[in-house]
């Protein structure tokens, strides 16, 4: 899946929360849509575009947008969709700071995968989430979700070397979320580009996690390593 630009809710909502809505096995597709948007994650367009029947599970997919212009499948949405989105966009852009001529968004993939979609769950609904957590526990809770998200768990440790890589090069020396932004020559951390004695090691880190490259320095990937993730890590370094 290409995409351009990708990236914690309130810990303490529970469970209970994401009832509401169409659901995808049992989690509600508003909520989830509404996590990503928190996270300034682009895959809350790819969900709102599977709840609002624009694009289905296991067929091809394209999204593009440009400011609060939004085409699925190469086709312009209605106007009361253009609403929604462009009022999440508008959310999207201000969080992110994204400049007028820059915002804008390319998603496509030859098969859609919610599975996949949907593994900020595995991440924030496990037993340990309000509290630091070992990586011990992180991976106790994550088996305990392993029946519902069998397809989520194969990246797992990619994603924990990227945080173990983070932490031992210094880059990042407290818990946080790091929104990771990378292109086919640049990666930034937080909005701030990264040494360039770093690039290659995390280009290659980050695209074992997410499976994609960029394919070009004018399109714009994203990742976002999870604040427990880096926790973690900085636990077992102390």
């Amino acid at each position: 899946m290409k995409r351009s630009i990708l990236t914690l809710a309130v810990l303490a909502l529970p469970f209970l929360a994401i009832a509401k809505g169409k659901k995808y096995n049992n989690i509600s597709l508003d909520s989830l849509s509404e996590e990503f948007l928190y996270r300034i994650n682009d895959n809350f367009l790819v969900v709102d575009a599977y709840s609002d029947g624009l694009i289905q599970a296991g067929k091809p997919y394209d999204i593009s947008v440009y400011k609060q212009n939004v085409s699925v499948n190469n086709k312009p949405i209605s106007l009361k969709l253009s609403k929604k989105y462009a009022a999440k966009l508008n959310q999207y852009w201000d969080k992110y700071e994204v400049a007028p001529d820059l915002q804008t968004i390319k998603i496509h993939g030859d098969n859609l995968n919610m599975d996949a979609i949907c593994n900020v769950f595995v991440n924030r609904y496990m037993p340990a989430i309000s509290k630091p957590a070992s990586t011990e526990d992180q991976l106790k809770a994550r088996e305990e979700m392993k029946d519902t998200f069998s397809d989520v768990f194969a990246n797992l440790k990619d994603q924990e070397e990227l945080a173990k890589n983070l932490c031992n090069d210094l880059i990042i020396r407290q818990p946080m979320n790091v929104h990771l932004r990378y292109n086919t020559d640049d990666v930034w951390v937080n909005g701030k580009l990264m040494n360039k004695r770093f690039t290659q090691k995390y280009l290659e880190l980050i695209s074992k996690v997410v499976k994609k490259q960029a394919s070009s320095p004018s399109e714009y990937l994203g990742y976002t390593v999870d604040s427990r993730d880096i926790r973690a890590q900085l636990n077992k370094k102390s």
